[in-house]
């Protein structure tokens, strides 16, 4: 095995170090920072645009993160994998936690896309929900009532509570 999950939940530094480098390596931060803003990309100033990747990346990254803290003993175990269009597939991930003292399964699917005889991740299902289609909608509504820059205020906001929540977890 690539990775020995027991030796990674028994080491907090090395879990995060290799969770952070998952994420880096397989989502396509770029492509689900387009799709998040949909239309609304091209009105922003690239400035503007390179911060909200950043900040959408260490979103995912901090998420990532408490998932793996907050859930201490769990299973990953590869579902269906399908390919579509040549360039598209998804990959179903089934994770079992224990909570509350019973075993509960949740089906997590990676929507992929490949560039160049690589795949990364572009899109999250979690229950049906779409992270990056939800993403779509919250951004739309504050950039249209508020402007972009209220978004990115909260978007470092909610960036700064995950960091937080996460650093206090650790003690």
């Amino acid at each position: 095995a690539i990775l020995d999950p027991d030796r990674i939940r028994a080491n907090p530094p090395e879990r995060d170090r290799v969770i952070r480098a998952v994420v880096r390596d397989v989502f396509d931060i770029d492509a689900m920072a387009r799709a998040a803003l949909g239309e609304l990309w091209s009105e922003q100033r690239e400035v503007d645009l390179r911060e909200f990747r950043t900040i959408l990346g260490r979103l995912i990254e901090e998420s990532a993160l408490r998932v793996g803290r907050d859930s201490p003993s769990y299973e990953l175990e590869f579902g269906a994998i399908s390919v579509y269009e040549g360039n598209r597939a998804r990959v179903e991930l089934l994770l079992t936690v224990e909570q509350r003292g019973r075993q509960e399964t949740y089906v997590v699917a990676f929507e992929m896309a490949r560039e160049r005889e690589r795949w990364r991740v572009v899109e999250v299902v979690t229950d049906g929900v779409r992270l990056v289609r939800s993403y779509r909608i919250m951004f739309s509504r504050v950039i249209r009532r508020e402007g972009f820059a209220a978004l990115l205020h909260r978007m470092r906001e909610r960036l700064e509570g995950l960091i937080g929540q996460n650093a206090s977890s650790m003690e």
